[in-house]
This record gives C-alpha cells, structure tokens and sequence, in this order.
C-alpha cells in the first residue's frame, strides 16, 4: 500500500474537493434536463397531468426502467416523427444533449486520477477522471486494456453550464407544447 506524503495529502484533498465541486454542478444541471425530458415524454404518452405524472414516477424516473441514454433515445424519436417543426427550429438539441450527457458519464462514472505524477503535477484546475478501454492491437491481432483519461476543468464546467443553460428553455418551450398551459394545473382533463 502506498501511503501519501503530507504534501500529497493536502493536494488530494484539494483535488477531491475541487471533483466534487465540478461533479455537483454538471450533475445538477444534468437533472433539470433529464426532469424536462422525462415531463415531455410523460405528457406526450399520456394528456391527464395526473396520470402522465405517475408514468413519470413509475416508469421513468425511478432508474430501474429507463437509464438516461433509454430517455434520450426515445425523447430523439418523439421529436423525430411527431414534433418536425421544432426538430428543424433546435436541430442540435439532441445532439447537445448527447455532448452533455457524455461529460456527464465521465464525471459520474469514472474515479479521479490518483497517481503519484497526477499528484504532483495538480494545478489547481485539471481534474482527470481515468478508465480502462479494451482495444485491438492491430499488429498482434489481441486485445488489450488501455488507461484513458479525460480532463475536467473550469472551462469544461462553464461550456456544459453555458449549452445546458441553453437547452433548459428548449425543453420547456417543447414541454408547453406537449402540455399547454391549460393543462400545467396538475390536474389534467377527465
């Protein structure tokens, strides 16, 4: 076991503290977005607010039905076929989304990278999430694992928060038109 020196102790610690700032902000961002597609794809399968709000609690947003990637998919295909006019208006929303919730998965599903260099060489901004890839070495025709890492830093938080504050007000403007206004109540028609 490896033991850190008290000066790698205090940048681990900087470092941990930095992660989870970063990893809180892209994540709360991250669950308005997905709270407004999951509004979406609720309201469109179902136009009683009271019945399509517990096709949202039942079905979508418990985590055990749809991940994030099954609500995108089929968030991209209700605007696909039914809603052509806003597709063609925002025909980067899905792919924005997409970019999101990449950098989402990193932060969220990957450790931060703790080796003796990536500790020495912290600079108070870079964060590196690591993991591991299969790969095929083409000259040996085997696989192999590859360490990947992904850096996370100011400027990566602020574009995500900039193209998520972006996309916020698409969803909701999408979201009026699967549920109008005379619906938003919560009590829905009978």
């Amino acid at each position: 076991m490896t033991y850190l020196t008290p000066e790698q102790s205090v940048i681990f610690q900087q470092r941990w503290t930095l992660a989870a700032t970063y990893r809180g902000l892209i994540i709360n961002r991250t669950t308005d977005i997905e709270f407004l597609m999951e509004m979406i794809i609720s309201h469109f399968f179902c136009s009683d607010a009271e019945k399509a709000n517990e096709i949202r609690h039942r079905l979508i947003c418990d985590g055990t039905m749809l991940t994030f990637e099954s609500k995108l998919k089929l968030f991209r295909q209700i605007i696909h076929i039914h809603f052509k006019d806003f597709k063609t208006k925002y025909p980067n929303l899905v792919d924005d989304i997409q970019k999101l919730q990449k950098i989402r998965n990193i932060v969220c599903h990957r450790k931060i990278l703790t080796t003796d260099e990536s500790l020495s060489s912290f600079d108070g901004d870079n964060i590196y999430f690591e993991n591991f890839e299969v790969v095929k070495d083409n000259s040996s025709e085997r696989h192999q694992i590859k360490q990947v890492t992904e850096p996370v830093n100011k400027s990566v938080v602020n574009e995500y928060a900039k193209v998520a504050s972006s996309i916020v007000p698409l969803l909701e403007e999408l979201l009026l038109i699967v549920r109008p206004p005379s619906d938003a109540s919560g009590k829905g028609s009978k």
